[in-house]
């Protein structure tokens, strides 16, 4: 008989699972050698894995014992490491100044810049403030990818230490919109890739100086399938290509800026509060449009012109541009145009602390953003279904022009109650910046004059993302995360995409929106309201 090898992990440790195109998933095991009922004799999978709520909390299974399918997850992903392996955080502080002083010469840094202290962070699925003694901390990097390759362009990184650093390695944010298959959807570079890109640089180097040069090599020559790897690096200099071509075409040259953003060109009130950055200060500033919403202003005038002429440019040059998202026809990724370093400046100088201000925790702190720029025009997309974003924490700006309709409409949270009761009905002003989170169900009123314009930025918090408090309002909680409805939805609040009951309320107008007729998923079932009614598929 054949000798049964031993497994690698026992019940309880903690385990990153391979999910395919998703990426990795992090949890714990819970049993050993597990079969299902229906599975014939003699099957058996190594491992049962409760993934962390972050990740659906899902009960998966492994189905191999081996590195490519689950490992062990690394000691980077933790904000609180061990308490053995845990340094005096002023040492590490010190010590990280230190490193920041080296980076600044390495090839290829514009920028260094830290350590700051996190304003939150997650450990074992919970949101916590991290203190000066505990950490973590972040290092912030503005350089130019490696040269002569697909990623020689502008790159905005984040790495997060914490107290157990350097024996613990700094995980690698990528806070730019690249396309790598070693960078997941949120931006995180594979840490097993990094650890292996580690041990081949010089421990002669210093240890951020190590990481730094690790992550630009594994952009360069990623070490995994050479197929998906070209697709990736085809797909980005496609974007380089666009960004370099429009660079000549560009009618204001200030909105691509690592500075763009100022008190020339920020709203005099929204300056003022910034340049105070006090809860008072901030507060005075803000509208409560409902709960959970405000509005303030951000941009004056002529910024506003500017950046429309910008768009309207663009639109002539003829160039390729991304669809904003699923939903919107007309308008412009403007990352992928070359604004990236002035959004990230908007995004990460500007707007976070407003979005800490407003939304303690979620708002605590910013990752990624995606922006883009959504056009609402007669003839064009009048209007926008009712939906939620793929967002933590939304900034949405008017740019103009002059219009008519085309107001805000916002229902409730997803998964509460109440999500699909009517709250507001938001009309847009030129320069102003109604903030909201993602969670929130809305929606945009058809136009019936004009044009409009407005600046969109949904930014993330990995931080939140791995705790349990956002598998709630994840899409993978439908089962578990909506609560029974109170009763049925104001008409307003009903999304012809999404909503099974739709017809029941509404007509379809026409063929666009009559394609989703009987293919809705909300409410889900076990959340309908009393005396539910779903709408009749077409034959």
């Amino acid at each position: 008989m054949a000798e049964t090898r031993a497994l690698r992990f026992k019940v309880g440790d903690r385990v990153s699972c391979n999910m395919g195109s998703e990426g990795w998933a992090h949890g714990k095991v819970v049993a050993l050698h597990y079969r299902e009922d229906h599975w014939p004799p003699g099957k058996e999978a190594p491992y049962q894995v409760e993934l962390d709520p972050s990740f659906g909390g899902a009960l998966i299974y492994a189905p191999a014992d081996v590195a490519r399918v689950i490992r062990q997850e690394l000691a980077s992903t933790f904000s609180l490491p061990e308490e053995k392996d845990a340094r005096p955080g002023a040492e590490v502080v010190e010590a990280l100044r230190s490193e920041v002083a080296r980076l600044q010469e390495e090839p290829g840094v514009l920028r260094a810049l830290g350590p700051e202290l996190m304003a939150v962070a997650e450990d074992g699925a919970e949101l916590f403030v991290p203190t000066e003694s505990t950490g973590p901390w972040t290092v912030t990097l503005v350089v130019t990818g490696p040269t002569g390759t697909a990623y020689e362009a502008y790159l905005r990184l984040q790495l997060k230490a914490n107290s157990a650093w350097p024996k613990a390695p700094a995980e690698v944010r990528v806070h730019s919109w690249i396309h790598n298959p070693l960078i997941s959807k949120e931006g995180v570079l594979d840490e097993a890739a990094l650890a292996e890109a580690l041990a081949d640089h010089s421990d002669a180097l210093s240890p951020l100086c190590r990481t730094l040069r690790a992550a630009r090599a594994l952009l360069s020559a990623p070490g995994i399938d050479e197929e998906e790897a070209e697709d990736a690096a085809e797909s980005n200099r496609q974007r380089c290509e666009v960004v370099a071509q429009y660079s000549h075409l560009r009618k204001h040259r200030n909105l691509f800026e690592l500075d763009a953003y100022s008190a020339e060109t920020l709203h005099p009130e929204f300056w003022k509060a910034f340049s105070e950055n006090t809860a008072e200060a901030w507060s005075a500033i803000m509208t409560s449009e409902a709960s959970e919403v405000y509005s303030f202003p951000l941009f004056n005038r002529d910024f506003c012109a500017a950046f429309i002429e910008e768009m309207d440019s663009f639109h002539g040059s003829g160039l390729p541009a991304r669809r904003p998202n699923s939903m919107n026809n007309y308008g412009i990724v403007v990352n992928e145009i070359g604004m990236e370093p002035a959004l990230d400046q908007l995004v990460h100088t500007f707007l976070q602390p407003v979005a800490q201000h407003l939304f303690r925790g979620v708002g605590s702190h910013v990752d990624r953003h995606h922006t883009f720029v959504v056009r609402y025009k007669v003839g064009e997309d009048l209007g926008l279904d009712m939906h939620t974003d793929d967002s933590d924490v939304t900034f949405n700006v008017c740019l103009g022009k002059d219009f008519k309709g085309a107001g805000l409409q916002f229902c409730g949270n997803q998964g509460a109650p109440d999500h699909r009761h009517a709250s507001l009905c938001y009309q847009h002003q030129l320069g102003r910046c109604v903030v909201h989170r993602g969670h929130r169900r809305h929606g945009a009123d058809d136009i019936t004059e004009g044009e409009r314009l407005n600046l969109i930025l949904w930014t993330r918090n990995i931080e939140y993302r791995r705790s349990r408090y956002w598998s709630r309002h994840n899409l993978q909680s439908r089962s578990t995360g909506y609560q029974r409805e109170t009763g049925p939805p104001d008409k307003v609040c009903l999304s012809f995409t999404h909503d099974r009951d739709y017809g029941v309320f509404k007509e379809y107008a026409g063929r666009t929106k009559m394609q989703h007729c009987g293919k809705g998923w909300c409410p889900p079932h076990h959340a309908e309201y009393a005396d539910f009614q779903a709408e009749q598929p077409l034959d």
